[in-house]
């Protein structure tokens, strides 16, 4: 009989989605293992998880600071403890239907509110089920803290100190990374890269991502790259916001270096192989997959935070630049492509990060609590 894992993330095609599919991967090692990845908040509420999809980076465009009150304030998250646990109720009945059906040997959550709501029903129905939480930032938010969690999965020391400073456990704690898709720890060679795509082999290359839900100002970014007085070209990854891809399609021809504007693909990996620098917002997802290919950030736009921290961590340990304001892009980003060993030096920093393999481990790990 099969051991069988449940996933629970929220939101499509989400870096949480992404740390989900990873572990799954990382799961056809074992042959006696079936995997089954849910949005948790679509499954339960389908209509309610489609506004939520929708509305939620309208909110973060709008009103960016709510995140940061949210998400990154101990002292809220202890004022609301007992009205979350009326919320979590509302969701049991939608669980219990999910564990009947299923029948997993293990839930894993690689985002805080299915763990949320998955701990607070195992301490109330008494179900021993092993629960993992996938911890896919670089530093930890109070939400994570539970104590039906019996292992957690994380990518820093800091962050580990900090579950610790708050109660949980230390041998319930594994430093392991934030899973990223194995294909990621496979390189190609640059310059053919660069020639498959239909690019110029021997030139500086940025790849600009974190458009596809209109967080970051591609076309805006454009235009300022356009003063840029060195020669490079661009890698436009505007993921499925056909909007922007038609919009950047529109412009294109009018910039005065080459591009290359892409939809959706499976190929950020061979992407990141092609380029020197990436114009990105500091997902944990997105920044460990560049951290596994030496790719150098520049970071714009990050939402308060979460993405802030992860900023704050990879700027600290010499893997990125943040650009406070976009006007200071070009400028930026001219004094790098003039000096190439500063770029080389911030990719040796991001490679030291690397957690490649953090799949593989975390599915050893998870593996543990299943046998």
């Amino acid at each position: 009989m099969p051991r069988k894992i449940l996933f629970l993330y929220t939101s499509k095609d989400s870096g949480h989605h992404r740390a989900a599919q990873a572990l799954q991967s990382a799961f056809k090692l074992y042959s006696d293992v079936e995997t089954l990845a849910l949005d948790s908040i679509q499954c339960a509420y389908p209509k309610m998880g489609t506004r939520v999809f929708d509305w939620y980076p309208k909110l973060i465009r709008k009103i960016p600071h709510i995140w940061r009150v949210l998400y990154d304030n101990q002292n809220l998250a202890d004022a609301t403890k007992e009205i979350r646990k009326l919320i979590n109720r509302l969701y049991f009945a939608r669980t219990e239907t999910i564990l009947e059906e299923h029948n997993p040997n293990a839930i894993v959550c690689t985002q805080a509110a299915p763990c949320h709501v998955v701990s607070a029903y195992k301490r109330e129905k008494g179900n021993g089920l092993p629960l993992v939480a996938v911890i896919t930032d670089y530093l930890v938010h109070p939400y994570w803290l539970h104590d039906q969690v019996d292992l957690y999965i994380v990518p820093t020391d800091e962050a580990k100190e900090t579950l610790v400073e708050r109660g949980i456990p230390g041998e319930k704690i594994k430093e392991i990374g934030i899973p990223i898709d194995p294909k990621f720890m496979n390189s190609c060679d640059k310059f053919n890269t660069r020639v498959e795509l239909g690019l110029v082999p021997d030139m500086a290359t940025l790849l600009i991502t974190g458009g596809s839900r209109g967080m970051i100002p591609v076309k805006r970014i454009l235009g300022l790259l356009s003063l840029i007085d060195a020669p490079f070209q661009a890698i436009i990854a505007t993921g499925r916001n056909s909007k922007l891809l038609l919009s950047v399609k529109k412009v294109e021809r009018k910039l005065p270096f080459i591009t290359k504007v892409l939809s959706y693909t499976e190929n950020m990996d061979g992407l990141m192989d092609a380029s020197d620098l990436i114009i990105t917002k500091p997902g944990g997802l997105t920044s460990s997959e560049a951290l596994a290919k030496g790719l150098p950030l520049i970071i714009v736009k990050p939402i308060p935070g979460q993405e802030e921290r992860n900023g704050r961590y990879l700027i600290d340990q010499g893997a990125a630049l943040r650009v406070e304001y976009l006007r200071d892009l070009p400028g930026v980003i001219e004094q790098l492509l003039l000096c190439p060993l500063k770029i080389g030096e911030m990719s040796r920093k991001a490679k030291s990060l690397a957690r490649p393999k953090a799949a593989q481990e975390s599915a050893r790990a998870i593996m543990e609590l299943v046998e």
